[in-house]
């Protein structure tokens, strides 16, 4: 065992006999690289170099709105002009809060003391100065640069000559389709929120097992095949399960550092363009795309989801509900009921643990996990993609150097990966057969799904 004054974390250990629960050692070593988020830490100053969403729109009224990104107090507020600001919550002046203060044409005014704030930092007045403007002239309060876009209001809160454009996806610009903005808060390390839409085994389980199936195929003895593959952006992870005489073929995104796309559920549609047989893509040089039935998700419908961390042991879902513009309200309605259950804490305990949902099992693993204690299997492929992308990210901005996710191409939109379809499956065969089968299936719809968004990206990660 190691030494109790030795500088290695202690690692974890499971038991190997039946009633070994004494056996067990429990690591508690937190993987700080990846997981603590205050300014100067290295993941920290990794996400500070992206745009991160702040806030709800609509939470950004005729008051203050007093908000926490990466471990910052920060307050975000509309100018009686209409211009958005952020700024560090504790006035520069003894350190009240501008959550209290009073919005101006040009700014925000402290209500202890009255210092009064531009949206860019400036210090407009400082009531009783002894000479009117010293201030002014040789300091600012902290601000960020900020952008609202269809409900979401986004901050970036890393070093001025790094802002990188905000970039528009195209799950953000999409023609008939409507971005309905929400926000869930989590009790925890931003981290293990963040790698359960790279887990798309817990669809079969956690989503379906018990009463209430979310999704609306019963997948609960489906168990899928799973791969991740690098993207240029980040990664995908396809998941094929048999669903009776088809397959459902599942492909999350993610787009570095913590942005996931997840297509919809079962539904018909198609969210390729021209995917007919025997047609090819609309500006693909590639083979002719197979899929007679496509479902939608980078358009259309599914769900984009950023994770930003509040602090090192909270943070928030935020993102959008992506639906058709023409779809009725009451259709609409029972859509988003079905996505948001228990993705947040308000209901009963009762009756999370008789219909657990994403919060449960997602915060109950405890404020910051120590992922000495993980027992990774090749269902995690994902997972173990997306942490080592992350190191990747952190590292290179340590160096000096940009991460991925950066410098992907400024068209507008930036083309990406998310999709959800279906195949026709051949009667079952074997156990080898169909595995064959399935994991032909995968690399072809992967090859063709490459080709077309982004040519010459395909690598991949194969479990171990």
């Amino acid at each position: 065992m190691t030494k109790a004054n030795s500088d290695e974390p202690v690692r974890g250990r499971p038991a190997t006999r039946p009633f070994g629960g004494y056996d067990v050692i429990r690591s508690t070593h937190r993987d700080e690289e990846l997981t603590l988020v205050d300014k100067g830490t290295p993941c920290g100053e990794y996400l500070r170099r992206f745009w991160q969403p702040l806030a709800l729109a609509s939470d950004v009224r005729d008051l203050p709105f007093a908000a926490r990104l990466l471990g910052e107090d920060l307050v975000v507020f509309r100018t009686r002009a209409g211009r958005l600001g952020v700024l560090h919550k504790h006035c520069s002046h003894r350190g009240a809060s501008l959550e209290f203060g009073q919005i101006s044409d040009e700014g925000i005014r402290c209500g202890y003391h009255g210092w009064h704030y531009a949206a860019d930092g400036r210090i407009l007045d400082v009531p009783a100065e002894t000479r009117p403007g010293s201030y002014a002239q040789r300091m600012c309060h902290g601000a960020y640069p900020v952008r609202e876009y269809k409900g979401i209001v986004f901050a970036y809160l890393g070093p001025p000559g790094e802002q990188p454009e905000f970039p528009i996806y195209d799950f953000m610009d999409a023609a008939g389709e409507d971005c309905v903005p929400y926000c869930w808060p989590l009790d925890c390390n931003w981290l293990q929120v963040r790698e359960n839409t790279q887990d798309p085994i817990h669809l079969t389980f956690l989503h379906s097992m018990f009463g209430i199936k979310q999704f609306g195929a019963n997948l609960a003895n489906a168990i899928p095949f799973i791969r991740a593959h690098e993207t240029p952006l980040g990664q995908v992870t396809t998941s094929i399960r048999r669903l009776g005489d088809i397959y459902y073929v599942r492909i999350n995104e993610m787009i570095m550092p913590n942005v996931a796309r997840v297509p919809d559920a079962l539904r018909e549609g198609r969210a390729i363009p021209n995917n007919e047989a025997n047609a090819v893509g609309t500006g693909s040089d590639t083979k002719a795309l197979r899929y007679k039935r496509l479902l939608p998700s980078s358009h259309g419908m599914g769900l984009s989801m950023w994770v930003i961390p509040n602090d090192n042991e909270n943070s928030m879902f935020f993102g959008w509900h992506h639906v058709p513009s023409d779809e009725p309200q009451s259709v609409r309605d029972e859509r988003i009921r079905q996505v948001e259950h228990g993705q947040t804490k308000d209901r009963p305990y009762h009756e999370r643990q008789r219909n657990p949902g994403d919060y449960d099992a997602i915060v109950s693993q405890g404020k910051i996990v120590a992922r000495g204690n993980d027992k990774l299997t090749s269902a995690d492929v994902g997972i173990g993609l997306y942490r080592h992308q992350l190191r990747s990210g952190i590292r290179a901005v340590a160096q000096n150097q940009r991460p991925k996710g950066l410098d992907v191409a400024r068209t507008a939109p930036i083309p990406t990966f998310a999709y959800a379809l279906v195949r026709p499956a051949p009667p079952t065969g074997s156990a080898e057969e169909e595995a064959a089968r399935v994991q032909a299936l995968e690399k072809e719809i992967v090859a063709d799904l490459m080709a077309f968004r982004l040519p010459q990206t395909s690598r991949a990660l194969e479990p171990a």
